[in-house]
């Protein structure tokens, strides 16, 4: 993870908005699920709002306290937002459930790694 602009860097007025990138770098490995925890010193900053990026589907936690200086934020594909639930419970999510079994558990999770970058033949007809 990287915040940006880094510490010790950050220069504005007064009353001027100010943004701040926190980017998480995979090195080209899947990543299913992420959480930042940041404290920031109430005396010079206070936050607006916090908004997610597209990357994974289901934010779980954004979340931000500017007396106590804290900003909470967790988010997870729809892979693990959707583990271990079934057809009909909440939190379910068909997209997640690759075999099709009405589940997702671990065999989804094989299924994934296996077919991790993968692509599906397409069939095009003019």
């Amino acid at each position: 993870m990287r915040l940006w602009p880094a510490r010790g860097i950050v220069c504005g007025s007064v009353g001027e908005n100010l943004t701040l990138l926190l980017n998480v770098y995979n090195d080209g490995l899947e990543i299913d699920e992420v959480e930042a925890h940041i404290d920031f010193d109430t005396n010079h900053l206070r936050v607006a709002s916090v908004q997610p990026g597209a990357a994974l589907d289901v934010i779980t936690q954004n979340t931000f306290d500017n007396a106590a200086g804290t900003i909470d934020f967790r988010a997870v594909g729809i892979l693990a937002a959707s583990y271990p639930k079934s057809t009909g419970q909440p939190g379910w999510d068909a997209r997640a459930d690759f075999d099709r079994s009405g589940i997702v558990n671990i065999s989804d999770f094989g299924l994934l790694a296996v077919n991790f970058l993968k692509m599906s033949p397409v069939t095009v007809t003019p």
